[in-house]
């Protein structure tokens, strides 16, 4: 005997007289269709350096690159979802060097510190965004802190002074780190006029206005002008 489908059930229950669960039930499926199709569009684009910056357009500073759009505070709800969405960020110890040296994350995402070097390595910060010290520990070990202020995070480890590493911590989820290329891509970005920030911890962080509509793709070519005052 043939299965009816659950669609087909839901109406012949609805038309012997329970209508309120029917409503109810296509009343949530339109706001949950409402919320997917909410008018989006994708910003791309190449990202270089000018010779007044002294960094040369190559992979190593690219992926120091990263690319965001600032004036977008996304909600309680929707930020609990894209950091559901995502792994969890680390930030690795290896041959003496954090990596990545620049690493953007979502408000309230807890980062991993592995330690994947043969000796003790330590992580802290004095900043004003987020003060901590993990402590030292060896090889194997992994600790985590949760980055609960938006703003920037400079790393540095105790034991290695010349370690050095950049936490960018954002309130919306359309972000970008930068490719070896040069090229960056942000999707589903919501429609309307924008501010997007270009930043880097040796080039002077800069902005473009861009504006989307629904279903668009908006390309840029930017280049970084200047060099920063005293940032790694």
């Amino acid at each position: 005997m043939k299965r009816a489908s659950f669609s087909k059930i839901r109406f012949v229950v609805a038309a012997i007289g329970t209508v309120p669960l029917l409503a109810v039930a296509q009343t949530a499926e339109a706001g949950e269709n409402g919320k997917q199709n909410s008018p989006t569009g994708t910003i791309v684009g190449k990202v270089s350096f000018d010779k007044k910056t002294r960094l040369k357009s190559k992979r190593k500073e690219f992926v120091k690159v990263v690319v965001s759009v600032e004036d977008i505070e996304s909600s309680a709800e929707d930020m609990a979802m894209a950091r559901d969405s995502r792994n969890t960020p680390v930030i690795d110890q290896k041959d003496m060097t954090f990596r990545p040296h620049v690493l953007p994350v979502l408000l309230g995402e807890m980062v991993d510190f592995p330690n994947s070097d043969p000796l003790f390595h330590n992580v802290y910060s004095n900043g004003e965004t987020k003060r901590f010290d993990l402590g030292m520990y060896p090889k194997g070990q992994s600790k985590q802190i949760d980055f609960d202020k938006p703003g920037i995070v400079e790393l540095r480890c105790k034991v290695h002074s010349e370690m050095q590493a950049f936490i960018l911590i954002k309130k919306n989820p359309y972000f970008a780190t930068v490719q070896k290329d040069g090229s960056f891509r942000i999707d589903n970005v919501p429609v309307g006029t924008h501010t997007l920030e270009f930043w880097h911890p040796k080039a002077k962080a800069f902005s473009r206005e861009v504006t989307l509509e629904d279903g668009s793709t908006v390309e840029l070519d930017v280049a970084f002008s200047e060099r920063r005052g005293r940032r790694g």
